[in-house]
Parts: structure tokens; sequence; C-alpha cells
């Protein structure tokens, strides 16, 4: 008698949805509930219909599945969804099936436009740059199931610049050659805001999805690696990862000096190097070097810088590592140069990484050490590279204004080496310009080089700075140096990196954020 009742009930209720044009509003959704009159011997006797406009509800539905799954900036799949997408095809690939891909791309330079315009300007890039990857991913990259639903490729906005496409059924060669047409689309575009013309480039990974793919995050972490691989290998380009890539592999290895670094930092394996800058021409009172630093294994041995610096670069490590460089050199510097040592300090230069300059906590740690001892501002100059500043020009303007204000000294490295522009000299107030290795090296036998130096020198001259050439290993160079009016030198030439202290004894006191 209940699976009767329960028949009854179901018979007499039954709800459609349905959508219709209305005047003055357009199509319009409806749910439909028809209920049916029985009598006591459950006959139908009659109907009642209840229409309800759902149009609201739906389209707030709808807007929340979708705000739920799309980066509200540009209209792409969020990485929750485009890695849920990514999951279901690494779960359901079988042997025989021809492979995905996937493609994981990185803007290069875009940082500049967001330093130079503000983000909004960066905002805009990032619209317009969607707008064309659906173009270019729209149609050819389509494909038809057995079925007859056809599978459009996946694109998604992971975060910040980084973009991600899913090809369905597509080999490692097709797949390269969509990545090429991105890069080349990215390349093409040109970008105005605010009569300023900016161009960026973006650098890509492309990872085959096979069976036995590891899993979704393991496909990240590839693509990811194989980007940063085409990055390495000058941007602009873009790698195909494959199961015995001898580079992931190494960048992966990279990555273990990340809990390396951490440990060294926290037992003090560091220590700090000096290398001496001498006048080109004369002497001058007081010892003037370039802050550097090694790294002790557990063995005693020295590691030079290039073994673990890019890792940490890679891997966003460096303002922890600049953080302890800056603090360990000033309380060395206390130790040699402090009230009563009788050395006398003309300047120690410290190195700042692109990562570090925009750091919040970085000024006001500057000026703690400052108030903790008995080293000058004027004693003090901090060196960054000219790749760093253009790429965090606003941050770089802020900081240099803030640190000479209080009598700091500021020095450009590597000037020379790429990018080279006088024009942004004009925003930075700086007091040193060194010039590139690659430039200083040769420049006995490279007329080419030498002028470019010599013209380097003259501008800087002019803008009432002093120039230090880098890579000086000999007295010909010198005798170069000295002919073109070069101010500083320093290379092996001049000596050779030595410990700061003989024997790193220093262990500072954490003095907090």
């Amino acid at each position: 008698m209940a699976e009767s009742g329960a028949r009854t009930a179901q018979q007499r209720q039954h709800t459609i949805y349905a959508a219709f044009p209305v005047p003055h509003k357009g199509r319009c959704d409806f749910k439909i509930t028809r209920v049916s009159l029985l009598d006591e011997n459950d006959f139908i006797t009659g109907f009642v219909g209840i229409v309800e406009d759902v149009t609201e509800a739906r389209r707030l539905h709808d807007q929340i599945s979708y705000q739920a799954t799309h980066d509200s900036l540009t209209g792409l799949l969020n990485r929750a969804a485009f890695e849920q997408k990514l999951d279901q095809v690494c779960r359901t690939i079988s042997e025989g099936d021809t492979p995905h891909a996937l493609i994981y791309l990185d803007l290069d330079q875009f940082k500049v436009v967001n330093d130079t315009c503000g983000h909004h300007a960066g905002d805009e890039l990032l619209r317009q740059l969607t707008g064309l990857y659906k173009q270019q991913t729209r149609r050819t990259e389509s494909v038809s199931e057995f079925n007859g639903d056809g599978l459009k490729p996946a694109v998604a906005r992971l975060g910040g610049d980084e973009f991600a496409i899913l090809l369905y059924n597509c080999l490692p060669d097709d797949a390269l050659h969509v990545a090429n047409r991105l890069i080349h689309t990215t390349r093409e575009f040109s970008f105005s805001y605010d009569n300023r013309v900016f161009t960026v480039g973006c650098s890509v990974g492309v990872v085959p999805i096979r069976p036995g793919n590891g899993g979704s995050s393991e496909v990240m972490q590839q693509a990811d690696s194989a980007c940063y691989v085409a990055k390495d290998k000058g941007r602009g380009r873009a790698h195909l990862f494959q199961e015995d890539d001898q580079e992931v592999l190494g960048r992966r290895g990279a990555a273990q000096w990340v809990p390396r670094i951490t440990e060294a930092l926290n037992n003090n394996q560091l220590i700090i190097y000096a290398q001496t800058i001498a006048p080109v021409v004369g002497s001058e009172s007081g010892d003037r070097f370039e802050v550097l630093v090694r790294y002790r294994d557990e063995d005693g041995n020295t590691i030079p810088p290039g073994a673990f610096l890019p890792a940490c670069e890679r891997f966003s490590f460096m303002p922890y590592l600049d953080r302890w460089i800056i603090e360990h050199t000033f309380a060395e510097l206390e130790q040699l140069y402090g009230n009563g040592a009788g050395r006398s300090l003309a300047s120690a230069s410290i190195n700042l990484s692109g990562q570090t300059l925009g750091e919040e906590w970085l000024l006001e740690f500057v000026c703690r050490q400052f108030a903790s001892g008995t080293i000058l501002p004027q004693q003090i100059c901090f060196e960054i590279t000219e790749t760093a500043a253009i790429a965090n020009l606003a941050a770089a303007m802020n900081l240099i204004d803030r640190l000479r204000d209080i009598g700091c000294k500021f020095s450009l490295d590597d000037f020379g080496s790429g990018l080279s522009s006088f024009s942004f000299l004009h925003d930075l107030k700086i007091d040193y310009l060194k010039i590139d290795g690659s430039l200083i090296r040769n420049i006995t036998t490279d007329p080419v080089g030498r002028e470019m130096v010599a013209a380097i020198h003259r501008v800087g001259q002019v803008m009432g700075m002093q120039t230090i050439g880098e890579w000086v290993e000999n007295d010909a160079i010198m005798a170069v140096l000295r002919e073109i009016g070069i101010d500083y030198a320093q290379g092996y030439g001049i000596g050779e990196p030595q410990p700061l202290l003989p024997v790193q004894t220093v262990a500072p006191t954490a003095q907090g954020d």
C-alpha cells in the first residue's frame, strides 16, 4: 500500500524546465510544475499548473558556477578548474591512445609594464594577450570524439603572468608547433599604454601526457621545470620535456640547493668574501671592495656562488640570502673597521638581487644595521644589476632615493651586458657605473668594445657617475682603462676574492623583522 501511495504521489506531480521568449524581456527560464487532481479512486479529475519565472535564480546560479571556475580578470579557466581537467585526462588516458599535451607559458618582461605604468596597465596587457591566445587555439587544435562531441583546448590563467593550455589528442611535435606559434604571437604583440609602447615575450614548457604520467601534479611540475629550462636557454623559446631530460633533471637538482642554503643560513656555513676595487690612477685612503659570499660544506670545502646562487634566484630564495649577507657583513665590518680597530674603510659594496629590491623589510632592516654600530652610510655602496633595475624600476627608484638620502651610495652592476639603455639612467640616482666584464676582458684587441667602454665612461661623467671596469686580469687591460679614464678597476689582476675575516666567528643576534 505504501508503494502504491508513493507511486500515486509521483504520478500526481511532474516538473520540467523550459525557456521561452517573453515580450519586452527577451528569453526567460521557467519552472513548470503540473499537479494532478485525483478522486477517491485515484482517477485524474483535473490539473493544477504552477509556472515560476526562475530566470534570475538561474542567472545567479550560472554566475556563481562561472566565478568558481574562471579567472575574474581574463575570463579563462582558473587554476583549480584547469587542474581538475588535467587530472581527469591524466587518469583516463590508456595505452594506444593518442597522447594529450600540456603547454605551460610564462611571460617575460611583464613586470616592466607593472612597475612602469602600474597594475592597471598590467591587467589590460593580460586581457589583450588572453584574446590572442584564445584565437590561436580556438579552431586548429579542437578535436572530435567518437560520440561527436567537440573537445576544445582548455586555456587557463594559473596566476600572475602564467598560463596553461591543455591540448587533447595532440602529438608532441604538434604541441611544440602550437607553443612556437604562441611565442611568435607574443613577440609580435605591441602593447600601448599612457603614450608608451611595450613588447613582451614568453617562455614555454611542453609536456606530453601519456599513460603512467605520474598524475596531474607531476605533469605540472614537469611543465614548470621545462619552462624554466626555456628561460635558462635565453627566453623566447619552447622546451619539450622528455623522460630522460637532463636539463630538467638538472633544474630539479638545483632545487636541492634551497634546503642546503636554508641550513647554511641557520648554521653559519656561509663565508663573507671581499674582492678589492682599486683606483685606476693613484691610490685612496681606506679599503674599497665588493662583498661576495661562499658556501662551506660539511667537509669544509668552499663552494663558489655560481653553484648555488642560480638555484636561489630560480626559487625566489634571494631575499633570505641577501638579508643574511647584509647582517653578517655589517657585523664583520664592525670588527674590522669599528671604533678602535685601526683600519679605514672607504667603501664596501653589497649586492642586492632583483627579488630583494621590492621587499618591504629592506629599508628598515638596513637602517637598523647602521643604528646598531659605527659603520657609516657613506661607507656602504649597494650594487644592483642593470637587468634587476629595469625589471624592478619603481622599487629600485624608491630604494635608491631613500638610502641615498641617509648617505649610502649605489652602483649599477653589469652595465653593457645586454639591455643597456642610457635613457633609464635619468630616473636612477646612481653613483657608480660598473662596466660589464664581457666588454673589458678583450678591450686590448677589440676596438669596438673599447669604444663602447669609452662611450659608457663619457656618459657616466656627464651624469656625475664614476666608472668601474670589471674582469681586469692583467696590466695591459689596466693600461687601456687608464687611457680611457676609467675611475676604478676590479678583477683577478687587481686581487682575488679573500675571506673578509680569516675565520667566521661572528654570529649576530637575530634582530627580528
